[in-house]
């Protein structure tokens, strides 16, 4: 097997990715909720009345709350096995991921579902929302990653 070097995800980022994530499945209750929001904001302008201006409120407390959320996700100390330090080894038929506690994972390609091709890391969708993240900075050659791209990538799956 092919060994990386040891790497892990930082708190920044998988709060990104999950807001990302929120934000594409989503977009279409947010971008009604933002309609909504601007529509009795604009009303309350123009005619006054309170009770606009209260749903208003409303709309943009629901982005604050949705924010928020994630974010205390993101960061909650239950998170800190995930994003602990992990180093991938890889060979034609699977990968494996082993966590610094001794934990371990083995993953054949024909599991990954989907890839997504961010510019500093992928992310492997096993399901439709479990992923595995791989930054693209952690091989030792230029090799070994584009042999990894390779192969993450001619599995049949979508990209």
């Amino acid at each position: 097997m092919t060994e990386t070097k040891p790497f892990t995800q930082e708190k920044k980022t998988y709060f990104t990715i999950v807001l990302k994530t929120a934000l594409r499945r989503r977009w279409w209750m947010y971008v009604l909720v933002l309609f909504v929001t601007l529509g009795n904001f604009y009303l309350y302008a123009a005619k006054g009345r309170s009770s606009h201006l209260v749903w208003a409120l409303v709309g943009l407390g629901y982005f604050i709350y949705i924010f928020v959320y994630l974010y205390r996700f993101s960061y909650s100390k239950d998170k800190e096995d995930f994003l602990s330090e992990k180093q991938l080894f890889f060979n034609d038929d699977a990968l494996r991921i082993e966590e610094s506690a001794g934990g371990f994972g083995e993953i054949p390609y024909h599991r990954i579902h989907k890839v997504v091709d961010e510019s500093d890391f992928w992310m492997l969708y096993l399901s439709k929302n479990q992923f595995v993240y791989i930054p693209k900075d952690i091989f030792y050659s230029e090799t070994d990653y584009e042999r990894f791209r390779q192969l993450i990538h001619t599995t049949g799956n979508e990209v």
